[in-house]
Order: C-alpha cells, then structure tokens, then sequence
C-alpha cells in the first residue's frame, strides 16, 4: 500500500469500526483498505489480515458477480454515481469515492 492508500485506509477504518452496517472500502482496483466486523462477517471477508487483498475473493463477489460488474462500470464511467446492486442477500449500495477529481475507490454496504 502506497503512503496515500495507507492513510485512507486508516481513516476509513476509524470511521467504519464500529458500525454495524456491513461496510468495506475498496481502492480502485478493487483491493480491500478498509472493512468492519459486520462486513467480515457478510461478505465472507476473513479475518482482518484481508487488508490490501482483492476483493474479487470475498463471499459476496463469488455470490454476486453484479457486485464486481457494477463497479467494473462505475470505474469506466469515471465513478460518476453511486448504483445499488440486488444480489441473492439483499441490496448492496456502491458508491464511487473521490479523492484529488479522480476516482480512488468504492464503498460496498
């Protein structure tokens, strides 16, 4: 994880910790910087040393391809919208994160 990664990550970690809404933070290609307990939990994510492995992996992307294709579009579109996603355990809400006008990753809840 480069310097800026890094930070984001820890930022975004700090802000989601305690959350109890299934969350992770992804980079831009699709690598895991940041998830909570609940998303471990959710997305078949394993334990917290997932940090800076692909998401492409988890629970969710296998049982949701949609998941994976939905961001694929959101990156070649410049992350323009955030887009919800039904998948086979409920609605998943994608959100482009910014950072410097470009896209620097996704929200998955």
């Amino acid at each position: 994880m480069d310097q800026q990664t890094a930070s984001l990550s820890a930022l975004c970690q700090a802000l989601i910790a305690h959350d109890t809404c299934a969350t992770v933070v992804l980079d831009a290609d699709q690598r895991v910087i940041a998830c909570n307990a609940a998303a471990r939990l959710a997305f078949d994510l394993g334990a917290p040393a997932v940090l800076g492995g692909p998401f492409t992996g988890s629970g969710l992307a296998r049982g949701a391809p949609a998941v994976v294709a939905s961001m694929e579009t959101l990156r070649a579109e410049g992350g323009a919208r955030p887009v919800r996603v039904e998948t086979p355990a409920g609605p998943v809400s994608i959100a482009p994160l910014h950072l410097e006008q470009r896209l620097a990753g996704f929200v998955v809840r």
